[in-house]
């Protein structure tokens, strides 16, 4: 009767442990990988090559409100890997503010920074002096440069200036998957 007892219990377990066996689900990118065919990922997001663009800008003291630096040409469709991506600056010798973004969204990475004085390398995602870090919103998709038909650029806006910033320079690196 025990040996019957335990059976039973066993076939009991076993197909409860079949029907409560975990299901493995997919995202979207392993949905096209596993198709066949086979649906090609957007490269940005598998598979593609990450590169650093390092720039500099060396002030001349004729810089005013509203000047517009172009720093760094991203090709259309990369997404910028916001947390690798710095700014840094030298002693302004006087009032300088600025916003990082490009030209859908002039502060789409940093608004309202304080360049008066030299900076250490500030985080372009996660640095908290800036009033807006770059995908503070929480949303990932806005990174993605050049949405438009053509490639674009990383910009930084002069919003005040005052008391020139003869020979200040200020470093940009943007680390960027390129989507092709």
């Amino acid at each position: 009767m025990k040996f019957k007892h335990f059976l039973m219990v066993f076939i009991a377990l076993f197909f409860i442990a079949i029907e409560c066996q975990a299901a493995t689900l997919d995202s979207d990118l392993m949905t096209n990988r596993n198709a066949s065919p086979v649906v090609n990922n957007n490269p940005n997001v598998d598979g593609g090559t990450v590169r650093r663009i390092r720039s500099s800008y060396t002030f001349t003291g004729s810089e005013a409100s509203a000047d517009v630096i172009q720093m760094a040409q991203i090709p259309k469709g990369s997404v910028i890997l916001r947390e690798q991506s710095t700014i840094k600056w030298g002693n302004m010798g006087g009032t300088v503010t600025a916003e990082v973004g490009d030209v859908f969204d002039p502060d789409r990475y940093c608004s309202s920074i304080a360049m008066g004085e030299s900076s250490i390398f500030r985080n372009l995602g996660t640095d908290t002096n800036f009033t807006e870090a770059l995908g503070a919103n929480g949303t990932y998709t806005s990174v993605a440069v050049g949405t438009s038909t053509s490639d674009d650029t990383v910009d930084v806006t002069l919003t005040t200036v005052t008391n020139g910033a003869t020979g200040a320079v200020m470093y940009m690196e943007v680390v960027y998957v390129s989507s092709g």
